[in-house]
C-alpha cells in the first residue's frame, strides 16, 4: 500500500514538473489554430462571393477563377487538419508514463479547451468552403450546358428558315450544306453553311380572312333563304 501511495506521489511530482512545460507546449499549438484559422477565413473571404459572380462571368472566365482560389481552398484544408492533430497530440510529446494524467489535465485547462474546440469548428467551415468551390464549378458546367442547348436551338432556327425560304426538302437542305458531296456534312461545311446564312430570322404569317360578325352571318343566312324559296 505504502509503495503505491509512494508511486503516486512520484508521478505526481514528475506532473507538476512538466506542467510549465504542457503550458508552454498548449500556447504553442494555439499559435498554429490560430494561423489554421486565419487560413480558413482567407479561403472563405475568396470564395463567399463566388456566387453572386457567376452570372455576368463566361465559362472560361469561371474555371480561371476557380482554379486561382483552390489552392487556398485546399491550403486551408490542409492547415486545419494539421491544427487538429496538434491539438490532439500535445500530450504525446511528453514521457509515455504522464500522458494519461497530462490529458486529464488538458480536458480542464481552459486554454486547451478553447484551442479544442477552435479547431472543431474549423472541419464544417472547410467543408463549407470546398462545397461553394465545387458548386462554382458545377455552375460553369451547367452555364457551358445551357448554352450549347442555345446555340443548337438558334442553329436548328436557322437552318428551318433557310429550308421554308428556300422551299427544299430535307435531302435538298443536306446537299445544299454538303457542298463537297460526300455523304457527310463535316465542320468547315458547317461552319461556310452559318458564315453565308442569313441568321436574321423572320417571322412569316399566313393572312386568314376576317371571321365574320354574328349580323353578317344572318344576313347571308337570311340570303340564302330566299334565293331557295325562289327557286
Amino acid at each position: 500500500m505504502e509503495r503505491l501511495r509512494e508511486r503516486r506521489r512520484e508521478r505526481e511530482q514528475a506532473v507538476d514538473k512538466v506542467r510549465g512545460q504542457l503550458k508552454d507546449a498548449i500556447a504553442a499549438v494555439a499559435k498554429d489554430v490560430d494561423a489554421a484559422d486565419a487560413a480558413v477565413a482567407a479561403a472563405e473571404a475568396q470564395v463567399n462571393p463566388l456566387g453572386k459572380q457567376v452570372r455576368g462571368m463566361s465559362t472560361p472566365a469561371i474555371l480561371e477563377l476557380a482554379d486561382k482560389v483552390e489552392p487556398v481552398v485546399r491550403a486551408s484544408s490542409s492547415t486545419a487538419a494539421a491544427a487538429r492533430r496538434a491539438v490532439e497530440g500535445i500530450a504525446d510529446g511528453f514521457e509515455a508514463s504522464l500522458r494519461d494524467d497530462l490529458r486529464a489535465i488538458l480536458q480542464e485547462d481552459p486554454a486547451a479547451r478553447q484551442i479544442d474546440m477552435q479547431t472543431l469548428r474549423l472541419a464544417p467551415r472547410v467543408s463549407r468552403v470546398e462545397n461553394l468551390l465545387d458548386r462554382f464549378r458545377r455552375d460553369a458546367e451547367l452555364k457551358e450546358r445551357r448554352r450549347a442547348e442555345d446555340l443548337k436551338r438558334a442553329a436548328l432556327t436557322v437552318l428551318r428558315y433557310h429550308q421554308q425560304v428556300k422551299g427544299l426538302s430535307r435531302e435538298e437542305l443536306f446537299a445544299s450544306l454538303d457542298t463537297d458531296k460526300n455523304g457527310w456534312i463535316d465542320e468547315r461545311e458547317f461552319v461556310r453553311f452559318f458564315k453565308r446564312a442569313d441568321k436574321e430570322v423572320k417571322v412569316r404569317t399566313v393572312r386568314r380572312p376576317a371571321k365574320a360578325t354574328d349580323a353578317e352571318a344572318k344576313a347571308a343566312e337570311a340570303k340564302a333563304a330566299e334565293a331557295k324559296a325562289a327557286e
